[in-house]
């Protein structure tokens, strides 16, 4: 009989946290599960719980939306997988041990031009939020930081080049 009590109220248990876990999934907004899709805008999403206050959990929610895009647009992985394998005993009672370890680290280093906060929504105590950057902002940005690379290698030409000219002025001084 107990082990039926057990059971039964194991199953409560299961049968509860089964249906408050599907209660706060059911309460987020669709737009979490399916972002918008745009062929000229990229979307990204984040959620957070109120921190010290109703603020800092819309901005961490809207930096969380942010690393999100970011991660579409750019992202650098870095995998690495070991393993270990030791045999030992004879040939009759040998003991193998095998150990097998994985990391990963995933890094996002992009400056978001023209991204917007497209949405947010407070449930409870729970922030979410959607941002957006568009495909333009992005060509934009792209072409900007491509100009200003041209214009700092140009620089860096010039200025070569002056230092150049002032050793063989400085040259032909010595030789006079």
């Amino acid at each position: 009989m107990s082990v039926n009590k057990t059971y039964f109220s194991m199953l409560a248990v299961v049968i509860v946290v089964s249906l408050l876990i599907g209660a706060c999934a059911a309460n987020m907004p669709p737009w979490i599960e399916e972002p918008p899709k745009s062929d000229d805008t990229i979307y990204g999403v984040g959620i957070s719980e109120d921190i010290a206050s109703m603020q800092l959990g819309r901005d961490v929610a809207i930096a969380n939306a942010r690393n999100a895009l970011a991660g579409k647009i750019q992202v650098s992985v870095q995998s690495m997988i070991r393993t270990f394998l030791q045999q030992s005993g004879t040939m009759e009672e040998s003991r193998a041990l095998q150990f097998s370890e994985s990391v990963g680290k995933q890094v996002v280093n992009v400056t978001l031009t023209g991204s917007d906060v497209y949405k947010t929504e407070r449930r409870g105590d729970i922030w979410y939020a959607c941002v957006e950057v568009s495909l333009e902002s992005i060509n934009n940005a792209i072409h900007t930081a491509a100009r200003n690379a041209a214009a700092e290698f140009s620089e860096l030409k010039a200025k070569s080049a002056l230092e150049d000219l002032d050793k063989a002025i400085d040259k032909l001084n010595l030789q006079q």
